[in-house]
C-alpha cells in the first residue's frame, strides 16, 4: 500500500489493469513500429495524382536519355574500324547475363563505351543539362506531394487482452489474483468505486482507457478539475491556491482558498472544460487586474500576500522572455505548428536555437543540450520531474543578458526596426530641450580628419588668406602616394605629390599639402620635422596655415632638417594646412615631412593625438548615416514597444543623458555608426530591465 495516502495495492494494480493491453510486455512494441500517419484520404488522392504526373515525365525522360546515350555510342563507335567495330556493337548489345567471356573482357578493354546517364556530361554537355533540366522539372513536381506525418501512439494489439494480477510483493513471478480495472477507492463514493468492464464491444480495442479518461471528464472525479484550475492559477498569479499542484495527497498543502477553487472548478466543467473561458475569468478579476503597488499596514498584516490583496510582480517564464525579444524586434515567427526548431553549439560553447525566429514553444527539448538563454532563466530541465517551476536571480542572468550573442544580435535587430518606424510626432512637451545632436557631416570628420591635395596659399590682405586647396585625384596602390595621376610627372600637377612620410611640390600652383580638420574646439600643439636631403636643387619652404587665424610658421630647409613646434587655439571645423611649396624652382625637391597633432578639448580636458605618418592612407568609403527620425524620437519609440507605454518626461530626460554619454564615447572611438550602435545599446538596456522581464 502507499506510505502516506489511502491508495491500497489493490488499487495501484486496478489503474495498471487501465493501460495493460496498451503495455503489454509481452507484445512490446518498439517506438517505430507505433506510428500512426496522419495522412487523410484527400492526401493519399493528391499523392496520387502527383506521382501519376511524375511518373509521365520520367517516361519522357528515361526515353530521352537513351536516345542521347545511343548517339553517344554511335560516335564512340564511329572511332573505329571493322572488324573491330562490329565485335564492339555486338558485345553492347548483347544482355549481360548472355555475353561470354570474351565480350565480357572486350567491354572492359574500352571502358569509354561504358555510357550511362550519369557520365553522359563526358559525352555531350548540351544532353547532360537537358537531361538535369527534366530532372529538376520532375523534383519539383514531387515536391508538391503534401508531406505524411506521423504520431507515435501508445496502440493495443487487437485481440489481446492480457490479464493483471496482484504480484506477491511486487514479484511477478508470483502471481495472485487477478484484478479489474477500475479507478482508486478514494476518488469514489462509499460502495460506488469506478469499475470498468473488461473489454467494450463496441470500441475497436479494450476500451479501458477511454472509459477511464471518459470517467475522468464527467465531473465525478474529486481532483481532475481541481487540479487544473490550481494549475491555470498557479501561472497567472504566481502560486497555486493548492501551493504543491503536483502533490494533492497528505504530504501536500491545504488550499488557502478551498471554496473558490472548488467554485472555479465547477465554473470549469459547467462551461466545457474550455481553458479559454477559464483564463478570460481569471485575466479579468479583480484579484488579477490589481496594482502591485503595496502597501505597508497591509505588509504588516498579510506580508506573503497569502490573501492577494495586491498582485504579486513575477518574472516571465524563459520561453515568453525569448518570445517578447522576438517580438519587439518584429521578427517573430508566428506561424502554427510543424516540425521543431533544432539547437546547436555555437562557437563559444552555449547551446542556442538553430536559426530560426519561431515561439519558443517549438524549440526541441534535448536532455543533454538544453538552451542556455532558457535554461539560465530556470526553464525545466528533463532530468528530474518538475511540478513547478522555481524562479531564481543570479549574477548568470545578467551577464547572459549583456553578453549572449541572442540579446546582442536582437537589440540590434530592435534598433534596426526603431530607426526605420519611429516617427517624429511625438509630445513635443516630452521633448523639449532634450534633443541628443548628432551631425553626420562633422562625425565623417572626426573619424579621419586627414585630406591630401595640391594648391596655393595666396598673399595676406590683414585677414587670415584662404588656402586654395584640391584634392588629389589619385592614390598609387604601390608607392602609396597621393598624386595627380597614374604615373608621375603627371599633367598638369607634374610631381606634385603627398606620401605617408613627404612628398614633391610643383610649381607655385600645386604645392603639397597635408590637411587636418579639428573636429572639438580645443587648445591645438603640431610637432614635427621636416627635411630635404638632396644636395640638388635649391630646397623647399614648409608653411603651416590656420584656417582661423593665418599663417602660423614657416621654415625653409635645403641639404638639412628643421623640428617645429606650433600651438594655437582651434574651433571645431578648423583646418590646419601643411604647405610645401617650392623656392625658386621645384627641381629635386623631394622632402620629407613627419608630424603629430595634440588637441587638448576645451569641455572635458581630454587629450587626443594624430600621426602624420601613421595615420596616412588611400582613399576611404565613408559610411552613410541617415538619421529619419531624431534619436531621441527612437528612444521613446523603442519605450513604447518594449514597455507597451509612453515614458514619463523624467525618464526621457535619462534616456537622452544615456544616449548623449554613449554617442560622446562612440565617436572617441570611431565606430562606424554612432547613433545606431547607441540605440543599440539602448534597446539592450530596455530588454535586460526589470519592467521588460517581470510583470506587475
Amino acid at each position: 500500500d502507499h506510505r502516506y495516502d489511502p491508495i491500497s495495492h489493490d488499487d495501484y494494480h486496478r489503474l495498471r489493469a487501465v493501460l495493460e493491453p496498451a503495455l503489454d510486455w509481452k507484445n512490446w512494441k518498439q517506438p517505430g513500429n507505433r506510428r500512426v500517419s496522419l495522412y487523410t484520404d484527400d492526401d493519399i488522392a493528391r499523392r496520387n495524382e502527383v506521382n501519376k504526373r511524375a511518373q509521365t515525365l520520367e517516361s519522357a525522360r528515361n526515353e530521352k536519355q537513351s536516345e542521347f546515350i545511343q548517339i553517344a555510342l554511335t560516335k564512340e563507335f564511329d572511332r573505329y574500324q571493322d572488324p573491330l567495330k562490329s565485335r564492339l556493337k555486338k558485345a553492347k548489345q548483347t544482355s549481360d547475363g548472355q555475353r561470354t567471356p570474351k565480350q565480357k573482357q572486350l567491354l572492359k578493354d574500352y571502358p569509354n563505351l561504358n555510357v550511362t546517364g550519369g557520365n553522359l556530361y563526358q559525352y555531350n554537355q548540351g544532353h547532360a543539362d537537358q537531361i538535369k533540366t527534366m530532372n529538376t522539372e520532375i523534383a519539383k513536381v514531387k515536391g508538391t506531394i503534401p508531406v505524411e506525418e506521423f504520431l507515435r501512439c501508445t496502440t493495443e494489439t487487437a485481440g489481446t487482452i492480457p490479464a493483471t494480477f496482484l504480484f506477491h510483493r511486487g514479484d511477478h513471478r508470483q502471481p495472485q489474483h487477478e484484478v479489474k480495472p477500475g479507478g482508486l477507492t478514494i476518488t469514489a463514493p462509499s460502495g460506488e468505486r469506478f469499475a470498468i468492464p473488461d473489454s467494450d464491444p463496441q470500441a475497436p480495442f479494450s476500451g479501458r482507457r477511454l472509459a477511464y479518461a471518459r470517467w475522468l471528464t464527467s465531473g465525478q472525479h474529486p481532483l481532475v478539475a481541481r487540479v487544473l484550475v490550481n494549475r491555470v492559477w498557479m501561472h497567472h498569479f504566481g502560486r497555486g491556491i493548492v501551493d504543491t499542484p503536483g502533490e494533492f495527497g497528505k504530504l501536500g498543502t491545504l488550499p488557502s482558498h478551498p471554496k473558490l477553487l472548488d467554485w472555479m472548478a465547477s465554473y470549469f466543467m459547467e462551461h466545457g472544460w474550455s481553458l479559454k473561458q477559464l483564463h478570460r475569468l481569471m485575466l479579468t478579476s479583480t484579484a488579477y487586474r490589481q496594482s502591485s503597488i503595496r502597501d505597508p499596514r497591509s505588509d504588516h498584516v498579510d506580508s506573503g500576500n497569502k490573501y492577494y490583496w495586491h498582485k504579486a510582480v513575477q518574472r516571465l517564464d524563459a520561453e515568453i522572455v525569448r518570445d517578447r525579444i522576438l517580438a519587439v524586434t518584429g521578427r517573430i515567427d508566428e506561424r502554427m505548428y510543424g516540425p521543431p526548431i533544432g539547437v546547436k553549439t555555437d562557437t563559444s560553447g552555449q547551446v542556442v536555437v538553430d536559426g530560426s525566429n519561431r515561439r519558443s514553444v517549438y524549440i526541441q527539448a534535448r536532455r543533454t543540450q538544453p538552451v542556455a538563454l532558457l535554461q539560465v532563466f530556470d526553464a525545466p530541465v528533463m532530468t528530474v520531474n518538475c511540478n513547478k517551476r522555481e524562479g531564481s536571480t543570479v549574477a548568470s542572468q545578467s551577464l547572459m543578458l549583456m553578453n549572449s550573442d541572442f540579446i546582442v544580435n536582437y537589440a540590434g535587430a530592435f534598433a534596426e526596426r526603431v530607426s526605420r518606424e519611429a516617427t517624429d510626432s511625438v509630445d513635443a512637451a516630452l521633448t523639449r530641450e532634450l534633443a541628443v545632436d548628432f551631425d553626420p557631416a562633422a562625425y565623417a570628420i572626426a573619424r579621419y580628419p586627414w585630406s591630401y591635395g595640391y594648391g596655393s596659399a595666396p598673399a595676406s590682405d590683414g585677414q587670415a588668406p584662404r588656402v586654395k586647396f584640391s584634392q588629389y585625384p589619385h592614390y598609387d596602390e604601390k608607392a602609396k602616394t597621393w598624386q595627380g595621376g597614374e604615373k608621375l610627372p603627371d599633367n598638369p600637377l607634374g610631381w606634385s605629390s603627398v606620401s605617408a612620410t613627404g612628398g614633391h611640390p610643383n610649381g607655385p600652383e600645386s604645392c603639397a599639402i597635408r590637411r587636418w580638420t579639428a573636429p572639438r574646439s580645443g587648445a591645438l600643439t603640431v610637432k614635427g620635422v621636416v627635411e630635404h636631403s638632396s644636395d640638388k636643387g635649391d630646397g623647399i619652404r614648409l608653411t603651416l596655415y590656420s584656417s582661423r587665424l593665418g599663417e602660423k610658421g614657416s621654415w625653409e630647409v635645403h641639404q638639412r632638417s628643421a623640428s617645429f613646434v606650433v600651438a594655437c587655439v582651434v574651433e571645431q571645423g578648423d583646418t590646419i594646412d601643411m604647405i610645401v611649396a617650392e623656392r625658386d624652382n621645384h627641381s629635386h625637391d623631394s622632402f620629407r615631412l613627419v608630424y603629430t597633432v595634440e588637441l587638448v578639448e576645451n569641455t572635458t580636458r581630454a587629450v587626443a593625438t594624430w600621426d602624420s605618418e601613421k595615420d596616412f592612407r588611400g582613399p576611404t568609403k565613408t559610411p552613410t548615416i541617415n538619421l529619419q527620425t531624431p534619436i531621441v524620437e527612437q528612444a521613446i519609440g523603442a519605450w513604447k514597444l518594449a514597455y507597451g507605454r509612453l515614458p514619463s518626461r523624467q525618464e526621457v530626460a535619462l534616456s537622452a543623458a544615456y544616449l548623449r554619454a554613449q554617442l560622446d564615447l562612440l565617436m572617441t572611438q570611431e565606430h562606424e555608426n554612432p547613433p545606431l550602435q547607441a540605440i543599440t545599446n539602448f534597446c539592450q538596456a530596455l530588454i535586460s530591465s526589470n519592467e521588460f522581464l517581470y510583470s506587475d
